[in-house]
């Protein structure tokens, strides 16, 4: 199976399973730059959906490690997830509903790595991409 049937899959298992690439994971201000550094370096393209294609290619890690790894630091449930280009580095964004009834937790993961580069709390609980986030750090 290639990487791009591995990804579609992985997309499709996870849809399935109640979870959706969310707004929240879409809207954002592309000004931010990132405190953090991935192992993979990217930079935009023109058309959005060769880029995203593109992307799926270089990353090392499949959508269902980075779940995996982001449910395991926050010990929750993800309920998004999409792989992205944050200030030029492939990442993972994960939303996470912690166990409790904590505020939405958005995790940063390495697509290259699986490690977790940024948490950070979503306090407006609508995953809108509005709300306020702090550092959980």
């Amino acid at each position: 199976m290639n990487r791009k049937t591995a990804t579609a899959v992985a997309l499709a298992s996870l849809v399935t399973a109640g979870m959706t690439a969310a707004p929240a994971l879409a809207a954002r201000d592309e000004s931010d730059v990132p405190g953090y550094s991935a192992s993979i370096k990217v930079t935009p393209g023109r058309d959005e959906r060769a880029e995203t294609e593109g992307y799926a290619e270089l990353a090392k890690i499949s959508l269902r490690q980075a779940v995996d790894a982001a449910e395991a630091k926050i010990r929750g449930k993800a309920i998004a997830g999409a792989l992205e280009n944050e200030g030029g580095n492939l990442v993972y964004r994960i939303l996470v509903q912690p166990p409790s009834p904590a505020a939405l937790q958005r995790v940063i993961v390495d697509a290259g790595t699986a490690a977790i580069l940024d948490v950070k709390a979503r306090h407006d609980g609508h995953g809108d991409g509005e709300g306020d986030e702090e550092d959980d750090d």
